[in-house]
């Protein structure tokens, strides 16, 4: 189980995920009800058989990350992209460019961007990224009994969806206070998301001009040469 530390540094090289503005605490709207537990697992019932439906998915995101001690917020755009049956790249493009792979089989790879060219990461944390990336696969892939065995989920509604899910085990708990899934009530898309650390740090990430079951090229899940594609062929 990594360190706090080591998820820190992690976060900050921008490999979890946010939404909305740092200024203020993500989560459901003051009109927002609780959802009863029937009608909760109805509704994931549903969202998993809609999110079967769809091959790919591309999105431009927005990572902001605030440490609990300080004011500054760590700023980063990028795009992401999915392919069934497990395929993701999570692409930052700004202030730096860094690439993180998934494929279906299981294999990740970070790669940093110096002088054009992709160069392997060994940083602290690749652990920790290959397991985010494989419980996002398995959201998008639909199998959401999988990706939440570990939480505690609760839901609220307002004029989106939230999902809060509470580590069940104390090695989680012991990095991760809670996680908060807003999602289109209507499309099951994920707008954003918000992880809370133990310490109150916070990051969050927006997700914007989402994209579904569009072509992408192979080339974007090259392990071997992998390459930022320039934005006319995005």
């Amino acid at each position: 189980m990594p360190s706090l530390n080591g998820l820190r540094r992690w976060t900050l090289t921008g490999l979890f995920l946010l939404a909305s503005s740092a200024a203020a605490p993500a989560g459901p709207g003051p009109q927002a009800v609780p959802v009863p537990d029937a009608e909760c697992r109805a509704v994931l019932k549903q969202m998993a058989q809609s999110l079967t439906r769809h091959v790919t998915l591309k999105a431009r995101f927005v990572q902001e990350r605030r440490l609990a001690m300080f004011d500054d917020v760590l700023r980063m755009t990028g795009y992401f992209y999915y392919q069934k049956p497990g395929r993701i790249r999570w692409e930052f493009a700004d202030p730096y460019a860094s690439l993180l792979i998934l494929l279906e089989d299981g294999r990740t790879e970070r790669f940093d961007i110096a002088g054009g060219k992709a160069v392997k990461s060994r940083q602290e944390g690749a652990q920790v990224s290959s397991e985010v990336l494989s419980q996002i696969s398995r959201w998008l892939n639909g199998d959401l009994e999988r990706a939440l065995k570990d939480f505690d989920v609760r839901m609220t509604r307002g004029s989106s969806t939230t999902l809060t899910l509470r580590p069940k085990s104390e090695a989680l708990a012991g990095f991760l206070a809670r996680l908060e899934f807003e999602i289109d009530s209507g499309s099951y898309l994920v707008l954003s998301i918000s992880l809370w650390e133990t310490g109150e740090d916070v990051t969050r990430i927006r997700f914007t001009d989402q994209s579904v079951d569009v072509p992408l090229p192979d080339r974007l899940f090259d392990l071997q040469s992998p390459r930022l594609l320039g934005e006319p062929e995005r």
